[in-house]
């Protein structure tokens, strides 16, 4: 990727092939999805490390990821990074929007009675949708930190898709809940909460 984005004409190609990766992602085949998902996790990745290359020295802890950032780079790299970031933003922002409406079902959590009357936790698994769930959840965290504003945009954009009826479905209902709840971890605490006050009335 890197030898494609050094000409104007290669750099056209590469995001055209993103863009047919993109449309490939919707496709309704788990298998097809999945071989996607692992492509975008390792491509979102590197975007990551390279952009907090140029943050100063700190770790961060993103619901239960840790990434240690490292003290800034020079000018010329910083450069070259931020325009990475801006080639790739239109193809990053509907990725964005695709891991929010096929978002998988995290871990299910319900309150059951044992045999002995005590209140007890009961974790319901599937192993394959709670794997798919944690790269998915690792994905959409990256893109977060990478823009704050359009993740938080696309959110917006969904949901009041679904508030005006344009969009409506429980499933899709669900996956932007467990969108959001995904990356509540990796925002500020004033931004969940503006994302949240709409679901408060459910």
């Amino acid at each position: 990727m890197r030898i494609l984005e050094l000409t104007q004409e290669n750099a056209a190609a590469l995001l055209m092939g993103l863009e047919y990766l993109i449309g490939i992602s919707y496709v309704d085949d788990t298998e097809v999805f999945k071989v996607c998902l692992d492509y975008w996790n390792v491509f979102v990745l590197e975007l990551f490390e390279a952009h907090n290359q140029m943050e100063p020295a700190a770790t961060v802890s993103m619901m239960g990821l840790q990434a240690q950032m490292v003290p800034g780079m020079v000018d010329g790299t910083g450069t070259a990074v931020q325009q990475r970031r801006q080639l790739y933003s239109g193809p990053l922002s509907k990725l964005r929007m695709l891991m929010i409406c096929r978002m998988a079902k995290p871990e299910e959590v319900l309150i059951v009675e044992d045999e002995n009357g005590n209140i007890v936790r009961e974790t319901m698994k599937d192993n394959d949708v709670l794997v798919q769930y944690k790269i998915m959840r690792e994905t959409l965290i990256y893109l977060s930190h990478l823009d704050h504003e359009d993740t938080e945009q696309q959110m917006l954009k969904k949901l009041s898709k679904q508030l005006n009826g344009e969009d409506w479905s429980w499933n899709n209902l669900n996956t932007l809940c467990w969108a959001i709840g995904s990356i509540s971890g990796s925002m500020v605490e004033e931004q969940v909460c503006m994302l949240f006050c709409p679901f408060c009335c459910f």
